[in-house]
C-alpha cells in the first residue's frame, strides 16, 4: 500500500491516462449554463461548451463554481482508501476558492490531509499534480512528496495565449476600457503566471498567428535549450495546437509533450481559441 495517495481538481488539465496511470482522484469544478449546474469533465465535454459558447457569443455565457466541501469529502473518502495520508493539490487560490474550499473539507475528514495552494493553473498546476504522484507511486511519504510539489513548482509556468480580451470582459476579470481597446485594435494578450498565482500580461500581438508565433519564442528564452515537459493546451482549437506542439518538439527538448483541451471552466472565462503551453523544466534545473 502507497503511503500517499494524491486529489487535485479537474483545471489541473491532466491527461487522461496519467490520471489513470498514478491513479489520481480528481474533483470536477462546476459550471452554470442555461439553469442547469455541470461537473466539469463529467457532465459535458469542453467541445460542447466552446460550440454553446461560439453560438451564444453576444447571450448568456456559462458562469463557474468551485467544488462543494461534499464533493471534496467524497474525494477524501475515496482516497483514504488507496493511502493512509493525502495530498490535495489545487489552483491557485488567487483566481478560485477551490483552495479554501479543500481546506474547509479536510478538517472534517479523519484520515490526515495535506492541501495544497499551487499558485498556479492549468497544467502549470497539472505538472506538480504528475510529480506528486509519480513520487508517491514510488513509495515516497508525505514530507517527501510535499517537498517534490515545491520543487515542481519552482520550474513550472504556462503561457497562454487569448484570441480577444472579450471574455475576460464579460467575467468581468478585466477593466472594460481594455476589452474596448482589445475590441478594437484585435488585441491577442499572452498570459502567464506569477510567483504570487496571479494572472498577468506578459506580452500583446495584433494577430493570433503573431500571438502564437510569440508564445513558441518566449518559451524558447525561457527554457535557455533546458529540456522540459510540455504540454499545449487548446480551447476548441485542436489543429492549432498539433502544429504548435509540433513546431516546438522543433524548437525545444522536450522530455515529453502531450495536447491536452482546456478546462471549460476556465475557457468560459477565457473564451474559445485559447491556446497555452505549460512547461515543466527538468528536475535537475530547478535552479534554472
Amino acid at each position: 500500500m502507497r503511503k500517499v495517495a494524491v486529489v487535485t481538481d479537474s483545471s489541473a488539465n491532466l491527461p487522461a491516462e496519467i490520471i489513470e496511470r498514478y491513479s489520481i482522484i480528481v474533483v470536477p469544478l462546476l459550471l452554470h449554463l442555461e439553469g442547469r449546474t455541470y461537473r466539469d469533465g463529467v457532465d459535458l465535454t469542453a467541445d460542447e461548451v466552446y460550440a454553446y459558447m461560439r453560438a451564444h457569443a453576444n447571450g448568456t455565457l456559462p458562469t463557474t463554481a468551485t467544488p462543494s466541501p461534499d464533493a471534496f469529502l467524497q474525494a477524501y473518502a475515496a482516497a483514504g482508501r488507496l493511502a493512509p495520508q493525502i495530498v490535495s493539490i489545487h489552483v491557485s487560490s488567487r483566481l478560485s476558492g477551490t483552495y479554501q474550499t479543500a481546506v474547509l473539507a479536510s478538517r472534517l475528514v479523519d484520515v490526515p490531509v495535506h492541501v495544497v495552494d499551487s499558485r498556479r493553473a492549468a497544467m502549470a498546476c497539472g505538472f506538480m499534480v504528475m510529480a506528486a504522484a509519480r513520487a508517491a507511486a514510488e513509495g515516497a511519504d508525505v514530507a517527501e512528496v510535499l517537498a517534490v510539489i515545491e520543487d515542481a513548482r519552482k520550474r513550472s509556468n504556462f503561457l497562454m495565449g487569448l484570441d480577444q480580451l472579450y471574455y475576460l470582459h464579460r467575467g468581468g476579470r478585466v477593466p472594460a476600457i481594455a476589452a474596448i481597446a482589445g475590441a478594437a485594435l484585435r488585441l491577442a494578450p499572452i498570459l502567464h503566471m506569477t510567483d504570487q498565482g496571479e494572472v498577468h500580461i506578459v506580452a500583446v500581438t495584433r494577430t493570433r498567428r503573431g500571438m502564437i508565433n510569440r508564445i513558441i519564442e518566449l518559451l524558447e528564452k525561457r527554457l535557455g535549450g533546458t529540456p522540459a515537459y510540455i504540454a499545449v493546451s487548446h480551447a476548441d482549437a485542436l489543429e492549432d495546437a498539433q502544429r504548435v506542439q509540433e513546431e516546438v518538439c522543433r524548437r525545444v527538448r522536450c522530455l515529453e509533450s502531450w495536447i491536452t483541451s482546456f478546462t471549460p471552466v476556465m475557457g468560459a472565462h477565457a473564451g474559445p481559441g485559447l491556446i497555452g503551453i505549460s512547461y515543466c523544466l527538468e528536475p535537475r534545473y530547478a535552479g534554472a
